[in-house]
């Protein structure tokens, strides 16, 4: 059904040349967003168009402007797949661990995605080289396992070089892993390494006096004691794990969908680990095909999938003066979800939360260290689904902070040591998305929060001695835009990275009180000038039902008011995930398309996050369809703005925003002239347990969430060019969903093109395929679109 828009304020000029619209902070004021709403559709009592309204649309395509060369742009393929991005070449992994006056960070020495390990004395402003890798590898390739490639996977990594590093709490020991072994760095500069196996160390830790050193080889936890040498493997006390069978690892749910890297924790006095032991032999077993230099790389994967078997996970304690691992007795948990562990300060109790498959509850679970009884008090409930939440622990109690949704947004709640709650801290129609640290001497908690603005972060601190009311929290950051800080408790300094859509990132370090301490920003990128970057305009829609979703824009660069642009709307539309937001990003794929005379433009619809619980799970139960809605009255709104042929509109998404590309190109044809489908699910019935069961509820045969989200289900009515693209070893969304869909189209008919890349995981990580990508895209829609 059409819809017709109506302007609430001045559309958007079209100017002869681009016009930048001002977020300045720097003048502290910001644009202001145009907004369009979607007016309802003309009854059909209305008159219905005259004869001559064909010529409008012969008067469009006489204005139709087809897109420029390749060479129009100066940001070339090769730069597009280049990591990283211009602007983004500062410094990351901040600690404070080191010393007094002492910060350590990972940073480039060339500006490349190799990272070396720094030290800023910030009281004299010196700043030195700690490690750099070649020479912690020497002869060694630095070759990535499997176990550390798929470990990068699940966090996304992109840098190469030193990627992580772990600081003693006190002593000043570092440990880093690189090359597959655990490298230890002395506070007086020796270094060496802690281990020389053929096998991976992954996840290696220091506990908290710098004594001792932990880590994860094959299915078995280890320590060594750095007083002695002396490696003992601490799991295997218990006997050799069975096949299938992993100690001190979480399983994969844990790892990409509650961002539980980790499967083991020591005590803070350094007596005792915590760990995960994971069986994951009734889990369904898939193939995940692949080929590499033509070399073939069948890997089977076990990978919990709805409705079937999840992985069984124990809690284990294990004393480090010996004796066997005792298991915790859960049977209360069983086939929960347990994430979010820690210790309490003084190693007496352990706890983590506890989540049941629908993940409709949350629960805070304490165990007795030495009795290994448990307590469990819930924390929050929902009736469609909770996220687990950030627990930060007071030093000096057993007490913590959590988030728990409060008036359908996250606060801030302080709870005691057994979990029941004392008071909420926080409130308002705003989210804390963070909490970032806890002052215990003068009682003020650190958190980011939305409180300005959906699309920005800013850092805030807030009192959290009891009172009548709520204390007004106090917003330490300044500049507008999308702040993220890492904050020293004990002396009340922190780092800040900070940008907006037009301002570049700029690292400072701050006092207590927000003075400057240390600039710590690089030298202005050329790179933004060199290839004639632009920020993107915010925009506003607000839908038939007075839904405003955020978005940005991105114009031609030459636009001539006189003559008409196709449109690449580029999709994500997950839950979970928020795309649009003040802070800077180049998105090199989008200058390079609207330096071809493309409009480029994006859309947040409900289901992403920033805006309160409400719109965040308003898309539960029902994958796609609440998306799909607003991503076309997105769409209409693009169709109005001065300049666009709404007859050249294309949507490219990855992942999620692959499956949206279809949900697109196959329920709403017609709408899209042609779309790029990249690593997408076809069958969420495909996809892993703990988020596929979350967003639609259990899975049974024959529900109603999953059939009608099954989109091979609707390629008869494709009418639009299709391209699907997938990496043939994705883990994540196995290739299976790609196979499922071409053979849907084949029955159907239907011409599509493919392309598989079949040494790539989940989005394509190689920069020659990220290239090779980027090209097909571009050309595929330079095609479609002209």
């Amino acid at each position: 059904m059409p819809w017709v828009l109506a302007s609430l304020h001045a559309p958007l000029p079209s100017p002869p040349r681009p016009r930048l619209l001002d977020l300045g902070p720097a003048r502290g004021c910001r644009a202001p967003e145009p907004t369009y709403a979607v007016a309802p559709a003309r009854s059909t009592g209305s008159p219905a168009p005259s004869a001559s309204a064909s010529a409008p649309g012969a008067a469009l395509a006489s204005r139709a402007l087809s897109p420029k060369a390749a060479g129009a742009s100066p940001v070339t393929f090769a730069r597009i797949a280049r990591f990283p991005e211009p602007g983004w070449r500062v410094p990351s992994r901040f600690s404070f661990r080191a010393g007094p006056t002492k910060l350590t960070y990972l940073a480039s020495e060339t500006g490349d995605d190799v990272l070396s390990l720094f030290e800023l004395d910030h009281g004299t402003g010196a700043s030195r080289v700690l490690l750099r890798a070649q020479e912690l590898l020497g002869q060694k390739t630095g070759a990535l396992s499997k176990e550390e490639e798929l470990r990068r996977e699940r966090q996304r990594l992109r840098t190469k070089g030193i990627t992580s590093y772990v600081v003693a709490k006190t002593g000043g020991r570092i440990v880093v892993p690189l090359g597959g072994d655990v490298h230890l760095r002395e506070p007086g500069g020796a270094v060496r390494a802690i281990t020389h196996t053929p096998e991976a160390e992954l996840d290696p830790k220091l506990c908290d006096d710098g004594s001792r050193v932990g880590y994860v080889r094959g299915a078995e936890l280890y320590v060594t004691d750095l007083a002695t040498g002396r490696e003992t493997a601490v799991s295997a006390r218990a006997g050799l794990a069975k096949p299938h069978v992993t100690r001190g690892q979480s399983d994969y749910n844990a790892q990409e969908e509650f961002g539980e890297t980790s499967g083991w924790w020591f005590s803070p006095d350094c007596r005792s680990v915590a760990y995960l032991e994971v069986d994951d032999s009734a889990v369904e077993e898939i193939l995940v095909p692949g080929f590499r230099q033509g070399e073939a790389s069948h890997d089977p994967q076990r990978y919990p999938r709805p409705g079937k078997a999840n992985p069984k996970v124990k809690v284990v304690v294990a004393s480090l003066a010996g004796g066997a691992p005792r298991a915790v007795p859960l049977p209360d948990l069983d086939g929960h979800y347990l994430v979010g562990f820690s210790w309490e300060p003084a190693s007496a109790g352990l706890s983590f939360q506890a989540l049941p498959r629908d993940q409709r509850s949350r629960a805070f679970v304490r165990v007795d260290a030495r009795t290994l009884a448990h307590t469990t008090r819930e924390l929050e409930r929902s009736p469609r689904y909770v996220e687990a939440r950030p627990i930060e622990r007071l030093e000096g109690s057993a007490g913590f902070f959590t988030l728990a949704t409060h008036e359908g947004h996250a606060h801030l709640e302080l709870r005691d040591g057994a979990g029941v709650l004392e008071r909420t801290v926080t409130h308002g129609p705003w989210d804390v998305t963070e909490i970032a640290a806890i002052d215990e001497k003068a009682r003020e908690v650190f958190f980011v929060a939305t409180k300005e603005s959906p699309l920005e972060r800013h850092l805030y601190a807030v009192s959290y001695e009891p009172g009548a009311g709520f204390a007004e929290p106090r917003r330490l950051t300044r500049e507008a835009g999308f702040h993220t800080p890492v904050v020293d408790a004990r002396s009340g300094k922190w780092v800040d990275v900070h940008s907006a859509r037009d301002r570049a990132p700029a690292v400072q370090l701050r006092g207590a009180k927000g003075e400057l301490v240390r600039d710590l920003s690089p030298a202005p990128d050329p790179e933004i000038a060199a290839l004639r970057v632009r920020p993107t305009e915010p925009l506003k829609v607000v839908t038939r039902d007075g839904t405003t979703l955020h978005g940005h824009l991105l114009r031609p660069r030459d636009l001539d008011p006189t003559r008409l642009y196709p449109v690449v709307v580029m999709v994500y539309g997950g839950p979970g995930v928020q795309t649009v937001v003040n802070r800077w990003s180049p998105k090199l794929l989008w200058q390079h398309l609207a330096d071809r005379g493309f409009f480029v433009a994006q859309l947040d619809n409900r289901g992403s996050t920033g805006r309160g619980v409400e719109f965040a799970s308003a898309t539960y139960g029902k994958l796609g369809d609440l998306e799909l809605q607003d991503q076309l009255e997105g769409l209409e709104a693009l169709k109005a703005l001065p300049g666009v042929d709404p007859t050249r509109v294309g949507i490219y998404g990855v992942s999620y925003g692959g499956t949206m590309t279809l949900q697109a190109m196959l329920r709403a044809p017609g709408k899209f002239k042609a779309g790029v489908a990249e690593a997408a699910v076809v069958d969420w019935s495909y996809y892993d347990s703990a988020y596929t069961e979350r967003y639609l509820g259990p899975w049974s045969p024959g529900a109603a969430s999953y059939a009608d989200t099954e989109l091979s289900r609707h390629v008869g009515a494709l009418t639009g060019r299709l391209l699907v693209m997938h990496g043939l070893m994705d883990e994540n969304v196995h290739f299976a969903n790609t196979a499922k869909l071409v053979d849907a189209l084949v029955a159907a008919q239907k011409p599509f093109d493919l392309f598989v890349f079949p040494g790539e995981r989940h989005g394509t990580r190689a920069p020659t395929a990220k290239e090779w990508s980027s090209r097909k895209v571009t050309e595929f829609f330079v095609e479609t679109l002209r």
